[in-house]
């Protein structure tokens, strides 16, 4: 059965997404990378369509020095299409292009 989400669940995952990829953050501060790994991919699996928590993890990888891992993930965020095109979108699309090449050309 179809469920469309009304503006407050839209609204919740926004809020959801953030609250993981803010905890993560504190959990790398940490140094308890395996919580913070868990809690970023958490976020990106709420809305596999949005581009930020992709790219935290994306970061999260490259200052973990997980180069596969941050490869894979960048790889994953340029492919991804956009619903609406944005400057948000744009602008991390083209960090992740910059990022993955100069770790491209590390190895």
């Amino acid at each position: 059965m179809y469920h469309k989400a009304d503006n407050s669940e839209t609204m919740q995952h926004t809020i959801d997404e953030k609250l993981l990829c803010f905890q993560a953050e504190n959990y790398y501060q940490l140094k308890r990378f395996l919580e913070a790994e868990n809690l970023y991919l958490q976020a990106c699996n709420l809305v596999p369509s949005r581009f930020f928590p992709k790219y935290f993890l994306m970061l999260f990888y490259i200052n973990t020095n997980d180069d596969k891992k941050a490869i894979s993930m960048g790889k994953e965020i340029i492919e991804m299409r956009e619903k609406k095109r944005n400057n948000a979108s744009i602008q991390i699309k083209q960090s992740t292009r910059f990022l993955i090449d100069s770790l491209s050309k590390i190895k």
